[in-house]
């Protein structure tokens, strides 16, 4: 019987007691193992050419730098690498420069050790991952937009645009139609839309092109 691969993730974070419980949760699954840990900025670009990680769990906060401008160096090194933050702060500045930098995902630390690891496989899923809170911390500080263009002219609809700025901080489908007070059936009709108009190939074509929108807009 042939073993399932298992993901690689290398936590950069300067608390050990963080880095020992978040290693100990890794290793418990099958699916995924911690392959090192470094507390500094300075050790965690030769730490991921030496390890290979698929995913980095990374803090903000090390005590050699800061880890939002960390992640391009990281993501240059190693083109393919997924960074997903793990901080203590649920503040929306960290949130947005952090997706901006290039990283796929934010959690806090203080989420439950399920929603750490739904967090990870997602991100290693090669989506986008952000979590109620913080979709809705995102969404309070949004201003309305207008639609993007395409080739100089906008061919969206008011409500294909509302849509699209929806999934730009992080909403699922579920909770699209739930802010909008639609169906799920519709939301994912508008999803269609959104990506033939677009010249989008699919779902997660859309989430990084709305994602890019809405940092463009800020």
């Amino acid at each position: 019987m042939e073993l399932k691969t298992k993901a690689r993730v290398l936590i950069v974070d300067d608390h050990p007691l963080v880095c020992k419980a978040v290693s100990q949760l890794l290793n418990r699954q099958s699916d995924l193992t911690c392959c090192g840990m470094v507390p500094s900025a300075t050790d965690a670009i030769s730490a991921v050419l030496k390890n290979h990680p698929n995913l980095v769990l990374l803090d903000l906060k090390l005590k050699d730098g800061d880890g939002i401008k960390l992640i391009g160096p990281l993501l240059q090194a190693v083109p393919n690498l997924k960074v997903l933050v793990l901080s203590q702060f649920n503040d929306v500045a960290f949130v947005d420069g952090s997706l901006k930098a290039g990283a796929c995902g934010y959690i806090t630390k203080q989420e439950t050790a399920r929603e750490i690891l739904a967090a990870v496989r997602t991100v290693l899923a090669g989506k986008i991952y952000l979590n109620h809170k913080i979709s809705t911390s995102l969404l309070n500080n949004l201003e309305v937009l207008q639609p993007p263009t395409v080739n100089g002219c906008t061919q969206l609809t008011k409500r294909e645009t509302q849509v699209l700025q929806l999934i730009g901080v992080g909403m699922k489908t579920r909770n699209v139609a739930t802010k909008l007070n639609l169906s799920v059936k519709t939301i994912e009709t508008y999803r269609e839309h959104l990506k033939r108009k677009l010249n989008l190939k699919n779902s997660t074509e859309l989430t990084h092109f709305a994602i890019c929108w809405m940092e463009r807009r800020s």
